[in-house]
């Protein structure tokens, strides 16, 4: 396998098949390069979301403790760029307490810990 192929699989599809068969749908999925930490109270997640706003992007926690990233806008060529992320939340993480904030195309989300799983530390007296 070619270093290419390694950094963009699909270039090989481009290859064989010449133009993107899926431009006729006019529209562009963009999988957007994400990093989650965790800290001692909860945990971080990054998402790259080039061109999108607080306004064109959706952050919420479905069933089962899914969060879900979600937006649309138009690009400059006219077609609709979308971005769709889906992250299980671990047992420990409080969704009551998710914080979004996007900035220069960079949304952070913060996830703190349920009160119960943070550590707790024991007065020794004597």
């Amino acid at each position: 396998m070619t270093d290419l192929m390694l950094r963009d699989p699909l270039r090989l599809f481009d290859q064989v098949w010449g133009a993107d068969p899926f431009q006729m749908l006019e529209t562009a999925t963009r999988r957007s390069t994400y990093h989650v930490t965790s800290t001692e109270t909860g945990y971080e997640v990054e998402l790259e979301v080039p061109g999108f706003t607080k306004e064109t992007l959706d952050v919420s926690v479905e069933a089962e403790n899914i969060l879900t990233v979600k937006g649309e806008r138009k690009a400059r060529d006219g077609r609709t760029v979308r971005v769709q992320r889906q992250f299980t939340l671990p047992d420990d993480a409080d969704p009551a307490t998710i914080q979004a904030k996007i900035e220069h195309g960079l949304l952070m989300i913060a996830i703190q810990r349920h009160a119960k799983a943070l550590p707790k530390k024991v007065a020794i007296e004597g």
